[in-house]
This record gives structure tokens, C-alpha cells and sequence, in this order.
């Protein structure tokens, strides 16, 4: 039988005979403590003529049988937030000129004790849930990790440590020797994200990477495959403005060899396997190492954030630290809108300072650009605008996005951030699900999709390719995509319905043109751009590298849409007309064909199996056609079956 704390006065506890036919008797710190009984179907609720202070110990007596009352839903009221309120910047490890200091917040703990080198040393309670202990000399690179005691004892690594050597323990580590001068790429036009996992990239054996699925190999130089470029340097010649990586943040493989990432156990440690370092400082420099190479080649990283759940609740060190605090409930049970067995609860106002601590710390370490957050509806407004005007102030060009799905109905409908509040949520980015199904349909057997030849999708497509105005929402609001890391390629699609390889080739790269010219921004999964196949596999999450790495002789293969990914991008970056909100579209319709104006320059696209002449008495100067760059003038203008046209009107 378990008594549960769920406010500060009252006691809730799942009904039974015993229960019901006992006298029950409440102590606070030994004193008995009179109470009224309220009920429900499933539950009785002893409300105390006493209010929680920290640090009471309430005992519960029935039938001469003594129960500890466990804090739980109390840590979800707003008092409870207001008397623990803390600098998170406080928290952590912090080397001195002679000493070395841990501060641990663990409200609802009767003791904490700081364990490294095999001692268990006891640390002062400071209020408010705060517990610190000054360790003489300076622990720098030494492990360490907390234990607290409550009901039982728990042990678990630093949330605020800066690196992990394993799942338990944490290493210290003097901030004062990880900052370094930034390196500042040049400007770019305007952006466009470039998808790919950290293990992907470079777990191709036909390329001689030296630090194969790692983050080194990330950024190795000179690799080539049959004379053409692989790894870094084709990335480099790509033209895109930010890559993304998959998460990089320590994860469970879930009993597999191979993993996205999304089952996280830390928020704050790099993943061990990306590694190559045992010293925690060089495995800190490596990546960013990273971050500064791509810099150095005016290219930007953004990370993918999972914070929306954790791999097991009751292993993560925030759980241990202060449980119920950082999950939502759905009465006794933990809610699922994530459908990994949990949800965060990040309107929790600690939670929510920690993470604007942690993304905060991964610019001012590692000098990232972007943050993409997964299932970032299940997040909640506030936290998603306080985060991004935190990043905004560190880095002015800092960009935030993600998933803005509605799932759950535990929090607020008007709270959540989800797409159709992103009113709410100016400068905020989310992928645009209807740019998706409108131009390849949803699922694998759908037919209805515009880039397979739904021509009557042409009203849908209008809205789509006008950005996200259609939903109230700003052009640098708009994430147009057609494939990502979730679900089939689109080439495994297009090969379901079309079995030549040239029409193959034709409607991947019309895919890339009508993704990468519409207004918004330009979103691609690494590998589209050369006709990424996963064999038909629609959640690869778990799946060899055979399944997931990105083919380099497949790039080689096509080279032809590679670089004609390469000239799109080119356009878009070079003609302002297609990222200026200034800029008005406007639509003609030409039988099959949809014409898309922006001032004097014209889009044509044709998504059928004819080809069509357009002629309404201009001349045109066509400066890109189904072959990439062009250039030249014609009365007419040809736009060849399942292709894109650009040109001027002279």
C-alpha cells in the first residue's frame, strides 16, 4: 500500500477493504496530526490540519503497521516551484584555485552524498533542496556521481556535468578551459538544412575513413571514391547553409547493434560511441572540432534534441534526483504522448531553466546554429519561446525548429507547441506535414500524391508552395520536406509506381526543385539528393548500417541529381525573389502544367508523363531546365514530363 504526498496537505491512496476498515493515523515528524477524509471512486485523500515544510518525515499508522507518505504530485504545484527556486547556474561541479565544489538540488531528499574514488562523503543541506560539499584540492578530470536517500537510496550521474565517462559516473571538469575563439562563417543567402546521422555519413566501407561512424570522420578531408568527392568535401560542395545532426546526446541502442538516438538516458553528455578520446577534455574538443571545421567552411551545425521523453524514466538521472517532478501524469499513471512510455513535464519551472541551461551551454561550448527538437509539440510554449530567445541572445543567427505535431491531451491544447499555435511562436520553425503529403502522399501505397502525377492536387499545392501563410505562420516558420529520417525515401516510393530508371531519376529530382524553390525553408535527408534507398523499409531506427549508411558508390551513380541538387541551390541562393516575403506569388494553371510567378521570373512545373510547350507571346530567357543551369532565349518555353522550368520574361 502506497500513501503518496500530492499536495501540501493532502495524502492520496489507492482504496481497499483494509484501508477502509483500519484507523489511520497521521504523524508529521513524530507529532500526531488530525485530518479530514475525502474520496473518490478509486482513491481516498487524507487532508492534514497541517501544510508541508521542507524536509517533514509524515508517517502513516494503520492496523499497527507503520507507512512512509512519498512525495509525488506536490512537486507539480506552483508553491512548490516558488520555495525551490534556484540559480540552475549554481548547480554542478566547480573547480577553485584549492578546492573543488558540488552543489546538487534534490528536493524531498532526506540526505545526499557526493561518491567518488570509493568514498561516500556526506553534503551540507543548504535549503530549498539544496545540498553542497567542498572537496579539498582541485578533482579536475576526476569521476564522481550522487546518491540520495529517500524511501531507498539512488545513485545516478551529474545532470549538469559537462561529459559522462559512463552511465555512472561524471567527470569534473574546469569550464574555464573549454572556451575558445569562435570561428565565424561567412553570411549565407538564405537557409537550407541538410539532415544525416553522425554513424551514416561515414560507415561506408568503399571510403577509407579513418574514423568511421564517429565524429572525426565528420570532417575528414581528400576522401574520394572512383575520382569524385565523398564525405566532407562533397558535403562542402553541396551548397546547403546548416547540416543537422540525428542526436549526438548520450542514448540507449535498446538491445540493437545500431540506433538514431532517440532513446535518450542523459540531456547532457555527448554519446560515448561517437567518440574516439578517453581524456573527457579532448572528447569535449572533438566535437567541437567539429563544429569549427564546418565553420571554417561556411557551413553551420544544428543538433537534434530529444526532450520531450527518456529512454527508461526510472534510470535518468533527473528521475533520480527528484522523481514525478519532470513527467506528466495522467492520474496515477505517466502520460505517453511521445509513445516511448513517457512524456516530459517541461512546464515545470526547474525544467524548464535547465534546459535553457543545457541548449545555452551547447553554443557557448560546442558554438552550435541551430536546435531542432523532436516531438516539440509535446513541449510547451513557454519553454520553446524562452528557449529560443536564450539562444537568440548568445547567437544572433541562431535558429530553432522542430516537430510541432499535436499528440497527448495532457497538457493544455492553448499550452502546447504545435503547429497550430505557431502564432504564438514567432521565428519558431515547424515542419510542414502538408507540404509533405500533398507533394508524396503519406504512406507507402498512396497514389494521390502530386509529385507521382496528382495533378488535380494542384489547389493543395498552391498553399503549400506559398510557404506556411496558409496556417498564419512566417515564411522562416515554413520546413518544406519531402523525405527525412523517418519513414521510406522517396526514391523507394517513386520505384513502387515507376519501374524505369530514367523516370526514376526525373521525379527525384523534380522532388528536389519543388523542395528546395518553394517558399520557406528548404529541408533535405542526406542521400536524397542521389536517390537514398532504405529497401523499402519504413522505420529504419534500428536497422544495420547495410540499411542506414549513406551509399557513396550510389552517389557516384547519380551523380547527374547530386549536382543537380547542387544548381538548385545555387538558384535559390542567388535569385533573392525566392525567400523575399516582399515578394508576392502568383499562380497560372497550363492544362498539366503550374506556373508560379515572382515579379518577372517564372516557375514551371510539369508533373505528368507529357511534355508541354508553353507560348503566350513573351520571350523568355530560361536559366535552369531538367538539366540544372541554362541559358538561353526562346518564344516558347519547353517543360519536359515530371520537370521544372525557370526562366525570365524579357
Amino acid at each position: 500500500m502506497n500513501f503518496y504526498l500530492d499536495d501540501y496537505d493532502r495524502i492520496t491512496v489507492l482504496k481497499n477493504e483494509r484501508l477502509l476498515n483500519g484507523n489511520l493515523r497521521v504523524f508529521v515528524n513524530n507529532e500526531d496530526v488530525s485530518y479530514d477524509l475525502e474520496n473518490d471512486e478509486e482513491h481516498l485523500f487524507v487532508v492534514m490540519d497541517h501544510e508541508y515544510e521542507d524536509r517533514d518525515v509524515i508517517r502513516i499508522v494503520l492496523h499497527d503497521e507503520e507507512y512512509e507518505v512519498l512525495p509525488r504530485f506536490i512537486t507539480h504545484t506552483e508553491r512548490f516551484d516558488e520555495e525551490y527556486k534556484t540559480d540552475v547556474y549554481g548547480l554542478g561541479s566547480f573547480i577553485d584555485d584549492d578546492h573543488t565544489l558540488f552543489r546538487l538540488w534534490a528536493p524531498l531528499s532526506k540526505s545526499a552524498y557526493l561518491v567518488y574514488e570509493g568514498q561516500e562523503k556526506e553534503m551540507s543541506y543548504l535549503g530549498k533542496g539544496l545540498y553542497e560539499i567542498r572537496a579539498e584540492g582541485r578533482l579536475d578530470g576526476r569521476t564522481y556521481h550522487y546518491k540520495v536517500l529517500r524511501e531507498k537510496a539512488y545513485e545516478f550521474t551529474d545532470p549538469f556535468s559537462y561529459i559522462d565517462k559512463d552511465r555512472r559516473d561524471s567527470y569534473v571538469i574546469d569550464k574555464r578551459k573549454l572556451y575558445s575563439e569562435r570561428i565565424v562563417p561567412k553570411p549565407y543567402s538564405s537557409v537550407s538544412i541538410y539532415e544525416t546521422s553522425v554513424r551514416d555519413f561515414s560507415s561506408d566501407k568503399n571510403v577509407p575513413f579513418e574514423h568511421p561512424k564517429k565524429f572525426l570522420g565528420l570532417i575528414e578531408e581528400g576522401l574520394t571514391l572512383d575520382g569524385e568527392p565523398a564525405g566532407f568535401d562533397y558535403l562542402v560542395g553541396l551548397g546547403i547553409s546548416h547540416v543537422q545532426l540525428l542526436p549526438v546526446f548520450s542514448f540507449d541502442l535498446d538491445r540493437t547493434e545500431y540506433n538514431w538516438g532517440y532513446n535518450p538516458t542523459t540531456f547532457n553528455s555527448l554519446e560515448r560511441s561517437y567518440l574516439v578520446s578517453e581524456d573527457p577534455y579532448e572528447q569535449l574538443k572533438e566535437f567541437r572540432s567539429v563544429v569549427d571545421h564546418f565553420h571554417r567552411n561556411d557551413l553551420r551545425i544544428n543538433l537534434d534534441v530529444v526532450y520531450n521523453h527518456v529512454f527508461r524514466q526510472g534510470d535518468f538521472p533527473l528521475e533520480k534526483m527528484l522523481p514525478f517532478y519532470f513527467f506528466r501524469y495522467d492520474g496515477d499513471k505517466v502520460g505517453n504522448a511521445s509513445f516511448c512510455g513517457n512524456e516530459t513535464r517541461s512546464e515545470g519551472l526547474f525544467f524548464r531553466e535547465y534546459l535553457k541551461l543545457i541548449t545555452g551551454r551547447f553554443i557557448e561550448i560546442f558554438d552550435i546554429d541551430g536546435l531542432r527538437f523532436d516531438i516539440m509539440g509535446i513541449l510547451d510554449k513557454r519553454t520553446m519561446k524562452e528557449i529560443y530567445e536564450h539562444c537568440k541572445e548568445l547567437k544572433d543567427d541562431f535558429i530553432v525548429y522542430g516537430e510541432g505535431w499535436n499528440m497527448g491531451d495532457l497538457l493544455p491544447y492553448e499550452e502546447r507547441a504545435i503547429i497550430e499555435n505557431g502564432r504564438d511562436l514567432k521565428h519558431i520553425g515547424f515542419f510542414l506535414d502538408g507540404f509533405r503529403n500533398t507533394m508524396r502522399g503519406y504512406k507507402f501505397s498512396d497514389e494521390d500524391a502530386y509529385l507521382l502525377g496528382a495533378v488535380d492536387k494542384r489547389s493543395d499545392v498552391k498553399r503549400v508552395i506559398n510557404g506556411s501563410h496558409y496556417l498564419g505562420l512566417e515564411d522562416d516558420q515554413a520546413l518544406n520536406y519531402i523525405e527525412c529520417h523517418d519513414n521510406y525515401t522517396f526514391f523507394d516510393k517513386v520505384h513502387k509506381f515507376f519501374k524505369k530508371e530514367e523516370d526514376q531519376i526525373r521525379i527525384c529530382k523534380l522532388g528536389l526543385a519543388v523542395v528546395i524553390l518553394s517558399r520557406g525553408i528548404p529541408f533535405l535527408h542526406s542521400g536524397q539528393e542521389f536517390l537514398r534507398t532504405k529497401k523499402d523499409i519504413d522505420n529504419s531506427y534500428n536497422c544495420p548500417d547495410e540499411i542506414n549508411m549513406l551509399d557513396w558508390k550510389r552517389k557516384n551513380r547519380y551523380l547527374e541529381v547530386s549536382r543537380y541538387c547542387h544548381d538548385l541551390l545555387s538558384l535559390r541562393n542567388s535569385i533573392d525573389l525566392f525567400y523575399r516575403e516582399d515578394v508576392r506569388i502568383e499562380f497560372e494553371q497550363y492544362y498539366e502544367v503550374l506556373i508560379y510567378k515572382l515579379d518577372n521570373l517564372r516557375v514551371f512545373i510539369n508533373p505528368c508523363v507529357f511534355d508541354h510547350i508553353y507560348a503566350d507571346g513573351n520571350e523568355y530567357e530560361i536559366i535552369f531546365d531538367g538539366n540544372g543551369f541554362n541559358n538561353y532565349v526562346h518564344d516558347g518555353v519547353d517543360i519536359p514530363a515530371f520537370s521544372v522550368v525557370v526562366g525570365y520574361i524579357r
